[in-house]
């Protein structure tokens, strides 16, 4: 930030003064060396007859020696010299209060900004000004013995300035002086005045367009035009408001201005000059997704990148839509404890509860709730409960539950729950998801779901196995090794009604040693096959029930890709509902665990499966 103070630098006169002064006095003490030398000589002869009183004879010769070195100190001044050394402010005899510091400064042609920072220096303070009301080139002569700086100051910029005292700064203001009561009356509070002006680049004083002009303390701000001209209606909330100007590619400027009254301003913004790098985004990543392109305008994404480095706190938010509210187009920067947007809400961040009849739009983190009509789209880190009729959207972390009906996207890591009746994504899955089709990057966590990828899973894997009842079957595996999904198809060749099997299931793995494991395996199955009646077996496909299995399996690893398993099978099968017991019966082969029950529906058998699969 560059805050416009007149004292920034600008010593080098004074150092210039002191070495000078410094070879002045060492050339005058080359003299007095050899002075010393005849005394001493006179002191050590004159010792042979005052032997007595030969303390009081060297005494009595220093003096002189003393008041000569003195004397080169102050002979011949500079043409920038203090004579007299200014005390620490709070010292004997120097007042505590800037403006009535006494300063002693002589300089016969200076700068009037380095006149201000030498009264500055000397007074123990600083002076703080815009620059648009000074001319800081302008030459003056400075003779000043013992005066107080509030009349140093009136003499060099002389009537139509005022000043005031906040901490170590002297503020200069272009207006009569706040201390006389018939040219400044007091201002009534919540009083209404206009700042107005242009905005300007400070090398080409080219109009600077789109630049954000704002007062923090109000939470108003407002844009330039094509001409850099701004307006802005502010309340008298404080005597000395502070009106910012921020650009990107230009340092932020504060003026300070007198509250009250209706000024017109020019504000000169000075260029950061940097080298030609690789583009950086530094305005929020909310505001670069399809959707905050489409919900928010073009000004509120300026604004972001103008005041990309501000961000304040508030205590509550309401809004209608996210650019006509209770913190107005600065909304976008101020975290809130509670915020009620009516359709739609923009905000910075939330620390305990947010909620939005549409939708719902954070820079930064939220906390705890945020529930929407339709839409949570939020650039940080979500800690808590997120629920969306629509979509969740977070570009961070997520740690908590995400609710929604349609999806649930968290673009980091997510360290709780994901639960939609469609589509959950996860950079990387620490949690648990559970919906219709889940995604991953990376997951440590568990998928549940019809459809479950893992982009950088270990569990993606073919494995083919015999078992007497289905016969034949492919299986096809996704996710990890907590929980994946599977799909299998069957074929038992071996059965007169050559059934065919297609089925869903899940399965999780776990590790017994370096290449022994044990792998469970829940599945379900519908049969289609010959119908078998008394007379023979027909020939036109039939619906043939339901088949169930639960498999574990012992596994060894040989090698990175294959494992060989085998293990026992525990079966249901279930006839359909409605249908005649013979035609529509899968063959099961008799053990000695065969059982049926409700009513002979549902048959339960036992066998062996075994197989191979392939990562």
């Amino acid at each position: 930030m560059q805050l416009q103070f007149s004292n920034q630098g600008r010593r080098f006169g004074e150092k210039l003064t002191f070495w000078t002064q410094r070879k002045r006095f060492f050339g005058d003490v080359g003299v007095c060396a050899r002075l010393v030398v005849m005394v001493k000589k006179a002191i050590f002869t004159g010792m042979s007859i005052f032997s007595r009183n030969w303390l009081w004879g060297i005494l009595a010769a220093c003096v002189p020696l003393g008041a000569l070195a003195q004397q080169s100190l102050e002979a011949r001044p500079s043409s920038l010299e203090a004579r007299e050394r200014p005390s620490s402010p709070g010292a004997r005899g120097q007042p505590s209060s800037p403006l009535e510091r006494t300063v002693t400064l002589y300089a016969a042609a200076i700068p009037l900004g380095r006149a201000l920072d030498s009264i500055a220096a000397r007074g123990r303070f600083q002076f703080s000004y815009n620059s648009s009301i000074l001319k800081e080139d302008s030459v003056v002569r400075v003779d000043l013995r013992g005066q107080t700086v509030r009349a140093a100051v009136n003499m060099l910029l002389g009537n139509g300035y005022s000043y005031t005292e906040q901490g170590s700064y002297v503020i200069i203001l272009r207006g009569p002086p706040v201390s006389d009561p018939a040219a400044s009356p007091p201002v009534a509070a919540d009083k209404a005045y206009e700042l107005s002006g242009y905005v300007r680049d400070k090398n080409t004083t080219q109009p600077v367009a789109n630049a954000t002009v704002y007062v923090k303390e109000q939470l108003l701000s407002v844009l330039t035009d094509d001409q850099g001209h701004f307006r802005l209606r502010l309340r008298v909330r404080s005597p000395y408001p502070v009106l910012t100007v921020s650009k990107e590619w230009y340092a932020d400027t504060d003026v300070i201005v007198h509250a009250g009254y209706d000024q017109v301003l020019q504000v000169a913004l000075t260029p950061v000059m940097g080298a030609v790098l690789d583009p950086v985004y530094i305005s929020s990543p909310v505001e670069r997704t399809w959707l905050g392109r489409r919900m928010l305008s073009a000004r509120q994404r300026i604004q972001s990148l103008n005041l990309s480095h501000f961000f304040t706190s508030g205590a509550t938010q309401v809004s209608l839509v996210p650019w006509v509210g209770t913190h107005g187009r600065l909304s976008g920067q101020v975290t809130n404890t509670y915020s009620l947007n009516l359709i739609g809400g923009y905000s910075a961040g939330v620390r305990d509860v947010e909620v939005g009849g549409v939708f719902n739009i954070d820079k930064k983190d939220v906390h705890k709730v945020q529930l929407a009509g339709v839409l949570n789209l939020v650039g940080g880190n979500v800690h808590g409960f997120q629920c969306a009729g629509v979509m969740n959207f977070v570009l961070g972390s997520v740690q908590g539950l995400q609710l929604s009906v349609y999806s649930n996207t968290c673009k980091a890591t997510l360290r709780g729950v994901q639960l939609s009746a469609f589509v959950n994504r996860a950079r990387y899955l620490a949690g648990v998801q559970i919906g219709l089709v889940n995604f991953a990057d990376t997951s440590t966590g568990v998928s549940i779901g019809l459809l479950s990828f893992v982009k950088h899973g270990d569990a993606h894997q073919v494995a083919l196995s015999v078992s007497p009842v289905t016969g034949l079957t492919a299986e096809y595996h996704m996710g990890n090794q907590k929980l994946n999904s599977i799909f299998l198809l069957s074929y038992n060749p071996w059965s007169a009604q050559h059934p065919l099997f297609y089925g869903y299931g899940m399965g999780k793995a776990f590790r017994l040693g370096k290449r022994w494991g044990l792998y469970a395996e829940v599945t379900e199955q519908e049969a289609l096959g010959k119908q078998l009646t008394a007379t023979g077996t027909k020939n036109n496909l039939a619906f043939l029930g339901t088949v169930e299995k639960l498999e574990p399996l012992l596994t060894y690893r040989m090698g990175k890709t294959v494992t060989f398993f085998a293990g026992p099978t525990l079966g249901i099968f279930t006839l359909q509902p409605k249908k005649q017991d013979g035609a529509h019966r899968l063959q099961v082969p008799d053990t000695s665990f065969y059982s049926s029950f409700g009513g002979g529906q549902s048959n339960v058998w036992y066998g062996l499966t075994a197989g191979i699969s392939i990562l």
